[in-house]
């Protein structure tokens, strides 16, 4: 999950060890506090002040749509509904699964990681990776994917205009 916000806030999955209820939306999955994202909390502190919503800056979430090592694949989705209930700026983007195996380096044909140095070496031996040392494959946990740079970019613009 990929947070830019304008503050300094801790997000959900790093404080969940209070809250264990809804934790993920995936049964095959077995939720630790790591990989913890409860729906309607977001921080601790709008948690404990949720009339300071309307001073929540905005926020932008990614997360990959498939598979996540690294948190509840309803991690975006529930801080995002939350944000949206309380009257908070967010925009959510989720890798497509069919640019899952080659997120990180961008999918040969996807028009949005045209011109990429990197997606030429989206072949058939390309993964996601089986752990951190692994190579030629990307993280299930997305830093990033083509699909989104625009997006961000408007984003950006928008709440900073």
């Amino acid at each position: 999950m990929l947070l830019l916000r304008s503050a300094i806030t801790l997000p959900c999955w790093l404080l969940c060890a209070h809250v264990r209820t809804g934790c993920s939306c995936n049964a095959s999955v077995v939720p630790y506090c790591g990989q913890c994202c409860p729906k309607n909390y977001t921080e601790q502190f709008y948690f404990e002040n949720p009339a300071r919503y309307s001073s929540h800056p905005p926020t932008l979430l990614a997360q990959t749509s498939t598979e996540d090592d690294h948190a509840d694949l309803c991690a975006t989705s529930n801080y995002y509904d939350t944000l949206r209930s309380h009257g908070v700026h967010a925009e959510l983007y989720l890798v497509p699964k069919e640019d899952m195996r080659c997120q990180c380096i961008g999918t040969p044909g996807n028009p949005a990681a045209a011109g990429s140095p990197f997606s030429s070496h989206c072949t058939d031996s390309w993964t996601v990776c089986e752990s951190m040392e692994s190579t030629n494959c990307c993280i299930s946990h997305t830093l990033g994917f083509a699909d989104m740079v625009v997006p961000t970019v408007k984003f950006v613009l928008n709440v900073t205009s």
